[in-house]
C-alpha cells in the first residue's frame, strides 16, 4: 500500500477503494434483508474463523447452519434498528452477539472453542462482507470493530503495545476473552485518534483494518 501507510498520505476510504483491497467474499448484487444472501456473508465469515479447530463439527453441519441462520436474524435486527449512536452502544451489541454465539455453540459441544476471539472473527468479517452489499449504509459501520488476526495483531504490537503478541500472534487471537479483546479495541481507537497516527488520520478502526491487513499480510505472510 505505497500510497497509504508507507507515505503518510490520507488513504481513499471510499467503498470502491476498499473493495479493491478486499476483493473476497460476497458480491455487491446481494442485499441486506435477504436472509439467504446474508447467510452467504455469515458462512464466509465462519470459514474465516478457522473452523478446523472445531473438531468433528462437519458431523453437526445441520446444527451449525441453524446457529448461523439465527446469527443472520441477529444481524437483520441490527440493520433494521436505528444506527448505534456511540462506540459504547456498538460494543454492547457486539458483546451480546458474542455471548449468544458462545451459548449456541456450547449447546452442540463447542463452548470451550467458541471464545470471544473466535466470535469477533465471525462478527467482524460478516460486517466486512455486509459493507459491500448493494444497500449497505455507512452509518451502520461507523463504530464497527477492527478485525483481529495474525496480521493486524502485528500492527497492533507495534503501535499499541499494551499486549505483545508478536511473533506468534496467529496462535492467540482465537483464545482472547472479553477483557483482552475489548482492551485491544479501545487501544486501537485511542491510537487512531491520537497525534501519533499520521498514516490513517481520520479513518475509523473498521476501515483502517482494510489497509493494515493488506500491508501486513504482504510483509509477514511468508513467516
Amino acid at each position: 500500500m505505497k500510497n497509504n501507510l508507507t507515505t503518510g498520505n490520507a488513504p481513499d476510504t471510499s467503498k470502491e477503494a476498499l473493495r479493491k483491497i478486499f476483493p473476497y467474499g460476497c458480491q455487491e448484487s446481494k442485499r441486506i434483508g435477504n436472509k439467504t444472501e446474508m447467510f452467504d456473508a455469515v458462512y464466509s465469515a465462519y470459514r474465516d474463523m478457522t473452523p478446523r479447530h472445531f473438531g468433528g463439527i462437519g458431523k453437526k453441519a445441520k446444527e451449525r447452519d441453524e446457529i448461523l441462520r439465527k446469527t443472520v436474524d441477529k444481524f437483520c435486527d441490527y440493520f433494521n434498528q436505528e444506527p448505534m449512536s456511540s462506540p459504547e452502544k456498538y460494543d454492547n451489541w457486539h458483546r451480546d452477539l458474542s455471548r449468544f454465539l458462545h451459548e449456541e455453540f456450547d449447546k452442540i459441544g463447542y463452548g470451550d472453542v467458541l471464545t470471544r476471539g473466535k466470535a469477533q472473527k465471525l462478527i467482524n468479517m460478516s460486517m466486512k462482507n455486509f459493507y459491500f452489499y448493494s444497500n449497505s449504509k455507512e452509518e451502520y459501520f461507523q463504530y464497527a470493530h477492527f478485525t483481529l488476526d495474525r496480521f493486524t495483531l502485528i500492527w497492533y504490537g507495534v503501535h499499541c503495545p499494551v499486549y505483545d503478541f508478536f511473533p506468534d500472534s496467529w496462535e492467540k487471537w482465537g483464545k482472547f476473552d472479553d477483557t483482552v479483546y475489548e482492551a485491544i479495541q479501545q487501544e486501537v481507537r485511542k491510537y487512531l485518534d491520537s497525534p501519533e497516527n499520521t498514516e490513517l488520520t481520520g479513518v475509523s478502526p473498521f476501515k483502517a483494518e482494510f489497509f493494515i491487513w493488506e500491508e501486513y499480510k504482504q510483509k509477514f505472510q511468508k513467516f
